[in-house]
């Protein structure tokens, strides 16, 4: 049987291929080998991969690596066929969206059975963001990372769940990733000192450790 498309929105972010170990295990003997940026198009073994990308510089560079790629902001007006796509990634796309909750209910429609929905989100009460906003009254925005000065929406690890769950996905993964090792304005020990508290505390704050956090989902 022929095997349907998987689609990447905002296609310019090749960090979303090392969300692919996070796939369950039948899904990524479909897609094995598809999943490399840049990888050309006679080795994918037949399989598809689509992109959706708003802005028109990156959807030119994208052609030359996708099969196809739609032009456009990825809502229920991008015209892409219903029940079509084994997979879609959403990485570090959601918190650019002023209506997250639209996109993953029109890429609920766009799954066939069994198709998953793979994201990484970044994480508001990472360690870093949190000690800077406390003992240093800093919200600064920057050109990259949890503060992205493009990042429309926040999410915690809990607010995640939340989101997905009220969509009406199943999350069979939510993983932790990029653990934040170096503190802006902090001495090692402070790191350190968190480490110990979160013992303490049985891992309440367990969260805080990572700047992002990757899901793995299906429609309920």
């Amino acid at each position: 049987m022929r095997q349907k498309p998987l689609l990447i929105s905002n296609t310019h972010a090749p960090k979303c291929y090392p969300s692919f170990h996070r796939l369950p295990s039948r899904t990524r003997r479909r897609l094995r080998r598809r999943l490399v940026w840049g990888i050309p198009q006679e080795n994918r073994d037949g399989v598809e991969v689509w992109g959706v990308e708003p802005t028109r510089s990156a959807a030119v560079v994208a052609k030359t690596r996708l099969d196809r790629v739609v032009e456009g902001v990825f809502d229920s007006q991008t015209g892409l066929p219903m029940a079509s796509f084994d997979c879609i990634f959403f990485n570090d796309v959601l918190e650019h969206m002023l209506a997250p909750e639209l996109a993953l209910r029109y890429a609920k429609d766009l799954l066939v059975p069994g198709g998953v929905i793979v994201a990484s989100v970044p994480n508001i009460r990472s360690f870093p963001t949190v000690w800077q906003l406390l003992f240093h009254a800093r919200w600064d925005y920057q050109d990259a990372g949890v503060l992205d000065k493009t990042h429309l929406r926040f999410f915690t690890k809990s607010s995640i769940v939340s989101m997905f769950r009220r969509e009406g996905f199943t999350l069979e993964k939510v993983s932790g990733i990029n653990a934040y090792m170096s503190i802006p304005n902090v001495r090692r020990r402070i790191w350190m000192l968190y480490k110990v508290v979160n013992v303490l505390f049985l891992k309440r704050f367990d969260d805080m450790r990572f700047q992002q956090f990757a899901v793995v989902a299906r429609p309920a």
